[in-house]
């Protein structure tokens, strides 16, 4: 008689700012990767439709949860909602972030335009690594392997995380915390078998970029510096943090990793 054999449960994946642009094309294809998918975002309207696109696709399932990664309450609420409705949490991507207003160099920026950026982009992402580790280090590892991990943190920077931009001061000192936020929440969590990682995107053509037809002009000269001569698709950065999250990249943790064509060997 042969011993029955089950496969193992759906992981879960919870994405803050899941409802557009990088954030959703990781729904998607986390998804399509068997994923259950908690899309935590604002925007109730678009991340309710995306859950709905997921949900009428294949066999795994999305909820969608109301999200503000300013509140740590939004945010407990949140992956509290992904946990009860799945059962654990093996994956977060923290993606919610603003680039900000107007270009202007420091000495022109509003008091208000640098901290609303950095409440998203950088108290928001440590909101979010504290309800996020809050239940990973709850959780068993996956396996009896040494690479089995208890969770996996891909946090969302940037190239201006890692340089200076010219008239991009809030959102530049924001990413460049996000990535120290990374590198220091790694090194505290290593030993807890949770593994924490970024990615530091160039230039991708999400709604923010691409909204406004008065940007064509500049987007065309931004793209001309890249040495791949293009700007990316949001699905080639999706595919990135996918190899983060992957068995591929289990002795990988406290790294960043640039998706840029070729800017960062240009700059070194």
């Amino acid at each position: 008689m042969t011993a029955s054999t089950s496969s193992p449960p759906p992981r879960v994946v919870f994405i803050t700012g899941g409802a557009s642009g990088i954030g959703a094309q990781c729904a998607r294809l986390f998804a399509s990767e068997g994923y259950h998918v908690v899309i935590a975002d604002i925007n109730a309207a678009l991340g309710e439709a995306l859950a709905k696109e997921i949900n009428g696709a294949g066999s795994t399932q999305a909820v969608f949860a109301s999200c503000n990664v300013t509140s740590l309450q939004s945010l407990e609420e949140a992956v509290a909602l992904g946990v009860s409705s799945f059962g654990r949490l093996d994956v977060a991507i923290n993606c919610a972030g603003i680039t900000g207003g107007k270009l202007q160099r420091i000495v022109d920026l509003p008091e208000s335009e640098f901290d609303k950026v950095h409440s998203i982009d950088t108290r928001g992402m440590f909101l979010s690594l504290k309800a996020e580790l809050k239940v990973m280090l709850t959780q068993s590892p996956t396996s009896s392997s040494p690479r089995a991990s208890r969770g996996i943190i891909i946090n969302v920077a940037s190239r201006a995380g890692l340089e200076g931009v010219p008239t991009f001061g809030a959102y530049c000192t924001a990413k460049h915390g996000s990535v120290g936020l990374t590198k220091v929440a790694a090194l505290e969590h290593a030993e807890d078998r949770i593994r924490i990682n970024a990615i530091a995107p160039g230039l991708i053509r999400t709604p923010g970029h691409t909204s406004d037809p008065t940007h064509r002009d500049l987007d065309a000269r931004l793209a001309a510096a890249v040495p791949m001569k293009r700007w990316a698709d949001p699905e080639e950065c999706a595919d990135a943090i996918l190899f983060l999250a992957s068995d591929a990249s289990s002795f990988m943790t406290g790294a960043v990793l640039e998706v840029d064509g070729g800017m960062a060997a240009k700059s070194r």
